[in-house]
């Protein structure tokens, strides 16, 4: 067991009320859904929707999932009745099961489970502490009983607040200390003279914080704390010592161990090989890599250089031996590669041994591995629809979302979204239907009309719309041709100094990187100039794949410019391409208003530094240039390669309509072993602020304080300095001259500040790993995106992270701003940027992510009509033949719906109707079927019928049938008249089935024998199969006809 100094100082639970508060499962063990969610409450588990961390859990009728704090990962429990069917092992990431257990095991989640018992006595003690302490006024005993009321109930819920871990004083009599964990076990001291001043150095600060902490009851640290006069003899017992400094080497039994701290590389490959040619020959060199395809990586990279090495295996057997270069006898390699993990290397000389680490080779610790997933894309959907909110249908317009009706008898219902438009007009949409049905997201300010039912407003709307569009398309059409008949130069292919190049990258690229990567390579080595966009979330790498873009331009001998929005940004990527091209014969310069006129004349009339042969260009953040900046961008775009980089995350809707138009990469895996940010909306209280710099100090990091009044940020820095007087503040704001802004910068950057209060002159670009901490006031007065970007400055590394948004204690907030804040902390997890994209449509709107011009448009159709809109456009004018709009009506006298007591959760239903409405394929039914079963158990025959009817729909739209009816044992298959099917071909097929015919109006007819027999819900199912095999039959066979044959399926109006 390995722990901090900390840790000794807080009381524990009894051991013995741990054995008490686990709880075993195993299959068919007979217990209730209800006694297992209440058995983890009680250990500390949080309820949420959807599990996703360790210590949450979540119910879905009977399936209950957690995440205990050990084993194998998450685990699902699905129950039969009474009784405990299965136990499953699943990804949270995906929410799929990988595996099956038979049995498992509830541990605690937290040092001291907080039965309601204990609660109930914990607020009793600190009530009656409360109550005989006199307040200072009585606005601090009413701010006292609120903060108490806050806190029981934060522990109720599983969260913890300052000093939480002490109270266990307060309701156990015989409480427990870490060594009553490990009776007659051996101590181990680091540093022990530090460790005895650590642990007087908390008792300080927790007298220090207690004035904090008083109005609620909290009782002086003394009282809650172990004594130190029990814990420092106990800490001076150590059987043994370690210290770096000889102190006690004249001591007996003291023994030396020369270590001294291995040599760091940082990517500098060739002076590696040169040590390792010259060590003695006795010296054996393991290198500690991060995976295995690192460890192979490294193998190649050695080999280059004429240094065989050896992998060991991970079950440590000995390696084979390395083949040398040039077919020399096989010996036992001095160089060994293992995958491993330590903080740095070490050498130790007597030994004849050195360990190095990816920190030393590569450079920085490579925490970074793929986790081989994505992050699932999100849309505005009807995740978060409530009855009053617009929405859009495809073919009668703008109206208002007024719930679900049930219509039919029960054996035959069918659920209908109900939608109202002017004058009181209802539409009923089928709920197989939702497809025709997007949420409205329009332009702030701009509130539409609802249109009327039947009337010619929206198909007016939509053409002129349409014109608008064709204008604005012509444009972008007009530059992709261009530069589609443009000639620049085509870069030669990868050469050995590129792939040495990325493999000095000290992360895995994650999938996404490498699709990326791939794509500019590809675009570069054509002739035609490039023009790609990367879009990607918040410190997803999207700037490694700019640098491996300039690296292969500089590799062909052209320059690389980087045009960058703001200063701080641009200082950035100075630090931080000046480091990854730290081994190459490279020079990167920065031109900014921190570089004097004279510096900056020098830097572009130098030899080395002038734009006479550019070859790429990198745009970072395009959109928050000047409409100037903007112009003389387009001018420098003509004939050399564009990557434009940027964070901000496009909308898939937007994505697809612009397919056609610009290239696009998006990196959406999250890098490895990089945590959620934890994300609190807290009032602006000392206590708070201290706790939160404090807490971060205390494990060595660095804090972000964001400020946005220039006016006043001296006044909050004299703030801050009362409230911490132990952290180094430095202050940072737009207004600042040149020298003393990129002074301030450099020095938070070197960690020679440990606060940086600041504007937001940080929202972009920064990245520094020891900065965990960011705390943004007046967070009520800031956009979601922006509130995002801010928050994305931080949890750079494989530390937790912490954001603080900071609202006014007293002050009611505005609907729209407690709207973002909730949101923001709700979309906590990896990869959240297209979910904060779309919650920003709803409440900002889309007028801005297109530009003003368009968004009157916008706001008369919204934006995800739009977007469909522009799709079309933009396919008719490259002369491409849009998709086919015939949407097929589809009766079939089923049962189809979820059912309330499958998903009680009304919004999953809705979001998994839209999602089945909308799948483009029979494989995306096959996931959604299998995700349903896996999510909520053995799926109702209402819900198989819905997902078979999907089916039979996507069939029917690709033939361009109109109508499917069913109706005294018959079914019926009516055609559009530009339906692709073959006439001739329909006659053969239809002599060919048993019961089918054609009749004169070109109706295809099939009679279900034997169908009606069956019960109810399996005869439901076998007509929705018939239909389906009727339908594929079609498709399948000849009766289909080209496309280019202009076919008249029955008279001009059909069979009706």
């Amino acid at each position: 067991m390995v722990a901090p100094t900390r840790a000794l100082i807080f009381p524990l639970a009894p051991p013995g009320v741990f054995d008490v508060h686990r709880f075993d499962l195993r299959e068919r063990q007979p217990l209730k859904p209800d006694e297992l969610s209440g058995f983890l409450m009680e250990a500390g588990y949080v309820r949420v929707d959807l599990v996703s961390s360790m210590g949450e859990f979540s119910r879905r009728g009977g399936i209950v999932d957690f995440f205990p704090p050990e084993g194998s990962g998450p685990v699902r429990v699905e129950f039969w009745g009474e009784e405990i069917e299965s136990l499953r092992v699943f990804d949270p990431a995906t929410q799929r099961s990988t595996g099956r257990l038979s049995a498992a095991t509830v541990p605690p989640v937290r040092e001291y489970p907080w039965s309601a018992a204990a609660l109930d006595r914990l607020r009793s003690v600190l009530e009656s502490r409360r109550s005989a302490r006199k307040p200072a006024s009585a606005r601090a005993h009413t701010r006292g009983a609120d903060d108490l009321q806050a806190r029981i109930e934060a522990l109720a819920a599983g969260a913890t607040f300052n000093g939480f871990e002490a109270c266990v004083r307060l309701v156990e009599d015989r409480p427990a200390s870490l060594f009553d964990y490990a009776p007659g076990a051996s101590l181990v001291s680091w540093e022990p003279g530090q460790v005895l001043s650590d642990l007087e150095s908390v008792y300080v600060e927790m007298h220090a914080s207690f004035d904090l902490s008083e109005d609620f009851g909290m009782p002086p640290p003394e009282e809650l704390l172990l004594p130190r006069e029990v814990l420092q003899p106990k800490a001076k017992q150590a059987g043994l010592r370690l210290s770096e400094l000889a102190l006690e080497e004249g001591r007996t039994g003291a023994v030396h161990v020369p270590c001294v701290r291995a040599r760091a590389y940082k990517g500098r490959i060739q002076d590696l090989a040169a040590d390792l040619k010259q060590a003695p020959p006795q010296t054996t060199t393991l290198f500690l890599m991060d995976s295995p395809g690192r460890s192979e990586r490294l193998r190649e990279v050695l080999r280059d250089y004429d240094l065989p090495a050896a992998i060991v295996a991970d079950d440590g057997a000995r390696p084979a031996p390395a083949a040398p270069p040039g077919g020399a006898a096989a010996s036992p390699s001095r160089l060994l590669i293992a995958s491993g993990r330590l903080s740095q290397g070490f050498a130790l000389p007597r030994l004849g041994l050195q360990v190095l680490t990816e920190r030393e080779v590569f450079g920085e610790h490579a925490e970074r591995e793929s986790r081989r997933r994505k992050v699932a894309a999100f849309s505005p959907g009807f995740r978060d629809l409530k009855i009053g909110d617009l929405v859009v249908h495809v073919e009668h317009g703008i109206g208002r979302y007024a719930g679900i009706a049930r219509v039919g008898e029960d054996g035959s219902s069918r659920d209908f979204m109900l939608l109202t438009y002017e004058g009181g007009d209802r539409l009923y949409v089928p709920i197989d239907r939702l497809d025709l049905v997007q949420r409205y997201s329009g332009v702030a300010g701009q509130k539409p009309r609802l249109d009327r039912l039947g009337g010619p407003g929206w198909e007016r709307t939509k053409k002129k719309v349409k014109k608008a569009m064709q204008e604005m398309a012509h444009d972008l059409l007009q530059l992709y041709a261009e530069r589609a008949a443009a000639r620049g130069l085509a870069f030669s292919p990868d050469t050995a100094w590129q792939k040495e190049f990325e493999d000095a990258f000290p992360y895995e690229e994650t999938s996404d990187q490498e699709k990326s990567i791939r794509e500019v390579k590809v675009d570069m080595e054509k002739e035609v100039p490039m023009d790609r966009l990367i879009c990607g979330d918040v410190g997803f790498g999207k700037t490694e794949v700019a640098m491996r873009a300039g690296f292969k331009a500089v590799a062909d001998g052209k320059q690389v410019a980087v045009l960058c929005p703001t200063t701080v940004l641009a200082f950035q990527h100075l630090s931080t391409f000046r480091d990854r091209f730290s081994s190459w014969p490279v020079t990167i310069e920065m031109i900014s208003r921190f570089r004097s006129p004279r510096e900056q004349k020098a830097m572009l009339q130098s030899k080395d530094v002038r734009f006479n042969d550019l070859g790429l260009l990198v745009v970072d953040e395009e959109q928050r240039f000047g409409v100037a900046h903007k112009e003389a961008i387009k001018a420098m775009k003509k004939d050399v390669d564009v990557l434009t980089v940027t964070a901000k995350p496009i909308p898939r809707t937007l994505q697809l309509s612009i397919a056609g138009i610009r290239d696009m990469s998006v990196i959406e895996t999250p890098p490895e072993n990089r945590l959620a940010i934890q994300t609190s909306i807290a009032p602006f209280r000392e206590g708070v602020i201290a706790t939160a710099i404090r807490n971060e100090l205390k494990r060595g990091g660095q804090v972000y304080f964001v400020h946005n009044r220039v006016e006043s940020i001296g006044s909050m820095a004299n703030f801050i300095r009362r409230l911490a007087p132990e952290a180094r503040l430095g202050v940072a704001h737009g207004q600042m001259s040149e020298g003393v802004l990129e002074r301030t910068m450099i020095d938070f950057l070197n960690g020679e500040f440990d606060v940086l209060l600041a504007t937001t002159i940080i929202e972009n670009g920064l990245d520094i790993p020891r900065v965990n901490t960011i705390i943004v006031n007046r967070a009520d007065r800031f956009g979601l995106a922006q509130l995002y970007q801010l928050r994305g400055r931080v949890g750079r590394s494989d530390r937790r992270a912490y954001a603080y948004l900071l609202v006014p204690a007293r002050k009611a907030l505005t609907p729209v701003a407690r709207r973002r804040l909730k949101a923001l902390q709700e979309f906590s997890e990896l990869g959240s940027g297209f979910r904060i994209a779309a919650m920003d449509l709803e409440i900002r709107g889309a007028g801005n992510l297109l530009g003003s011009e368009q968004s009157g448009h916008i706001a008369a159709v919204g934006f995800e009509m739009y977007c469909r809109l522009l799709e079309q456009t933009i396919q008719e004018m490259k002369g491409e033949t849009p998709r086919p709009e015939v949407k097929a009506q589809i009766n079939l006298g089923v049962d189809i719906k979820i059912p309330e007591e499958y998903i009680p959760d009304f919004n999953e239903r809705l979001v998994l109707y839209k999602r089945i409405s909308t799948a483009s394929g029979e494989e995306e039914l096959a996931r959604i079927r299998d995700e349903i079963r896996d999510l909520y158990g053995e799926i109702p025959h209402q819900a198989e019928n819905l997902l078979a009817l999907a089916v039979v729909r996507l069939l029917a739209d690709r033939l361009k049938v109109r109508a499917v009816d069913y109706g005294a044992g018959r079914v019926q298959v009516r055609f559009a008249e530009d339906a692709p099917v073959d006439p001739e071909g329909l006659v053969r097929l239809a002599s060919a089935l048993p019961g089918a015919s054609l009749t004169p109006g070109a109706v295809l007819r099939l009679e279900l024998d034997g169908a009606g027999g069956a019960a109810r819900p399996s005869a439901d199912l076998r007509r929705i199969e018939k239909v389906r095999d009727l339908l594929k039959s079609i498709r399948a066979g000849d009766s289909m006809r080209p496309v280019s044959q202009p076919t008249t399926i029955g008279p001009p109006n059909g069979d009706r």
